[in-house]
């Protein structure tokens, strides 16, 4: 026969076998128990500066049926060590469910524990259980921050783990007197002298029984630490109080990352309450957190936080509310009056119009504003300023009703209207902050109401190609006030002939724009060689009121001029003049009588004009019976009264002459003429 630990070794490395055909099942420390595979027994860990603490339940005793069997790292080396009857001295019962211990020093580096349970039936038959966890050692050293406090003493703050049950602190490890403190993980602040410069620490690890009795005590290593104090104490500051419909909002900066704090708030100056919600500062909002505290409208509230700054608990600065007392619309002194009331000693109170501080520091007799657009709706707030803090009351919106007289508009244009010669168009600007009613506009005839949406207006039955016109525009606004007017002025274009290639042009300067009030400001004359179309057209630049004289521009037959001028306020905008149509033609005019009595006066019958506008010239002179008496094609001649040297009887003669001018255009002339031979001049 196989002897019996013969028998129980070849069982072992069945069970091993065996056991790695079951599921392990991963440990995290939020895990309170890991079961095994068939969940006959369970296990759970602690981690400890000794090392890991494993707690097992469920192992039950049936004497030499059932076996528990350790392994570490899969390394098939066991351990049969753990028997339920040698860790209990008792008669345990198969029922009877139990706790054990083992534990792994900090030292060793076990990563993987697998329990193997086997209990064998009498019939022979086997069921085997078994459980596997991650059990790496923790070798983590207490975290300890230190700070300055008053009185030359320095606030020692622990990190909360949950590793260590104890801290035990020494100040002086030669002293040989012990240690200093001996204080609970819990416990987060002592204090030390700050002349400190160096203390020793010491993390305690805690076992205890079912009954809570302390079995045994492990510990780190004494582990000197530098004592480097925070320069610079953060204090919480309640540093907005703004009041909302819903309740107050409350902000509260400085606190420290990861710390924790309670909002006390006191209603109507009574016992300051702890508000049920905590404030937290976390990770990535920048030592800030806020609240919203519901409350009843008109109760006073004040706010501030309690905090513990080296073992003396103290609070923070309190902040108290601001709210609107009184809010009028004034319409006849043209302002909105604003007052208010608080619950708090502020540095000052500052008032915001539409989220914009209009006044820095208002007495408590209140504000008058009158800097406001009739029937414009605006926002009014209160702000308590102490130090870096802020206190907002609730908004109060007031529409303002102003006697005050609106501005005049930025600018008016007139101008002319293509393809309407008996028209002006008047063109402005809408008021930036006022609300119009509808606009009037004054000339000659009497006003006109033009609609509140329009810019523009077209006025017919004038004359523009006659004279100037004179224009005035303003508006009302809702409250009934007129504005300031506004001048314009149309730009009348005149045309004088001085021959026919020269031409005089003269023009006045408009109103109502500031392109007008300089006299030079981008004037141009456009000229158009091939009316009405507009690809001949050219701008000509011209010196503001100078005027301007044609020389070689009659290259047609017709040629239009108009002024333009460029508005500034309007970026591509221009306002202009009426046109001048000026047409090319040779001017011929022929007397109607002449006297050839050789006295040098009218001796002589010719056409008076520009003769180097002339290329061809013939002239044909008749009695009164219709005989020939003259004919010459030579402009510089003309009829000296005789026929083969012999002077005409006076009387009626006709004539008819045909003349070609440098542009080719043919023109003929005919009519009656006197000859007289006295000396009277004609």
């Amino acid at each position: 026969m196989i002897g019996e630990r013969t028998y129980k070794t070849i069982l072992i490395f069945f069970l091993l076998w065996a056991s790695s055909l079951c599921v392990g099942v991963a440990f995290s420390q939020d895990t309170d128990w890991v079961e095994s595979t068939h969940k006959d027994f369970r296990a759970s860990l602690d981690r400890g500066c000794s090392g890991v603490k494993v707690l097992f339940e469920g192992l039950k005793d049936n004497g030499n049926n059932v076996f528990y069997i350790l392994d570490f790292d899969e390394q098939k080396k066991f351990d049969t060590s753990l028997y339920p009857a040698d860790m209990h001295k008792s008669n345990i019962s198969p029922t009877t469910t139990f706790k054990a211990f083992f534990r792994l020093g900090p030292d060793e580096e076990a990563k993987i524990f697998k329990v193997i349970r086997y209990e064998q039936s009498v019939n022979g038959a086997a069921r085997i259980d078994s459980l596997k966890m991650d059990i790496r050692p923790v070798k983590t050293l207490p975290v300890v921050t230190f700070r300055y406090c008053n009185n030359r003493r320095i606030a020692l703050n622990f990190s909360q783990d949950d590793f260590y049950d104890r801290f035990l602190i020494e100040l002086n490890p030669d002293g040989g007197d012990g240690y200093d403190f001996n204080i609970k993980a819990k416990d987060s602040i002592i204090t030390l002298e700050s002349d400190l410069k160096q203390i020793y620490i010491q993390g305690v690890f805690e076992t205890r029984d079912e009954n809570n009795t302390l079995v045994r005590a492990c510990d780190t290593r004494n582990i000197p630490y530098n004592v480097e104090p925070l320069a610079e104490v953060k204090m919480p500051l309640v540093s907005i109080v703004e009041e909302k419909e819903e309740g107050v909002e409350v902000t509260v900066d400085s606190l420290l990352t990861g710390g924790s704090y309670d909002l006390q708030y006191s209603i109507n100056g009574g016992t300051f309450l702890t508000f049920p919600e905590t404030l937290l500062s976390e990770s990535g909002q920048g030592g800030k957190d806020k609240v919203l505290v519901p409350h009843t409208p008109g109760e006073w509230i004040k706010f501030r936080v309690p905090y513990d700054e080296c073992e003396v608990p103290d609070f923070s600065e309190e902040m108290g509310m601001v709210r609107v007392k009184t809010a009028i619309t004034l319409p006849l002194e043209s302002v909105n009056e604003l007052t208010y009331s608080k619950n708090d000693d502020f540095e000052r109170i500052a008032l915001e119009r539409d989220s914009k501080v209009i006044a820095e520091s208002v007495p408590e007799s209140g504000y008058k504003d009158s800097d406001l657009v009739c029937n414009k709706l605006y926002s009014y707030r209160w702000v308590g300023v102490k130090g870096k803090a802020r206190s907002y009351s609730l908004p109060a919106e007031l529409t303002a009703r102003s006697e005050k007289v609106p501005e005049a508009l930025n600018w008016l244009s007139v101008s002319a209207v293509d393809g309407q010669p008996d028209a002006l168009q008047l063109e402005w600007d809408s008021p930036e902050d006022e609300t119009v009613s509808f606009y009037q506009v004054f000339d000659d005839n009497g006003s006109r109401n033009v609609k509140a949406n329009a810019t523009s207006v077209v006025i017919d039955g004038l004359r523009p190609s006659e004279r100037s016109y004179d224009f005035e525009i303003r508006y009302r606004n809702v409250c009934d006030v007129f504005s300031g007017s506004k001048p314009g002025k149309s730009i009348h274009l005149e045309a004088d002939q001085l021959d026919p290639m020269r031409w005089d042009l003269a023009w006045n300067d408009p109103t109502g724009f500031s392109a007008g009030d300089g006299g030079e400001f981008g004037f141009g004359l456009e000229r158009n060689l091939t009316p009405p179309e507009t690809d001949n057209i050219e701008v000509l630049p011209v010196a503001g009121m100078s005027g301007y004289t044609t020389r070689n521009d009659l290259t047609s037959d017709l040629v239009s001029y108009r002024i333009r001028v460029p508005v500034p306020e309007r970026e591509g905008m221009y306002v202009y003049s009426n046109t001048q149509m000026l047409k090319f033609e040779v001017i011929i005019r022929f007397p109607n009588a002449f006297s050839p009595n050789r006295d040098g006066l009218n001796d002589r019958f010719n056409f008076v004009g520009l003769n180097h506008l002339i290329t061809e010239y013939e002239l044909t002179i008749f009695n009164r019976w219709g005989a020939l008496v003259y004919q010459t094609d030579d402009k510089e001649k003309g009829w000296n009264g005789t026929v083969n040297g012999i002077i005409q009887p006076e009387g009626v003669y006709t004539y008819k002459a045909v003349i070609t001018d440098i542009k080719g255009h043919v023109n003929t002339y005919s009519g009656s003429l006197v000859l007289v031979k006295g000396a009277k001049r004609f």
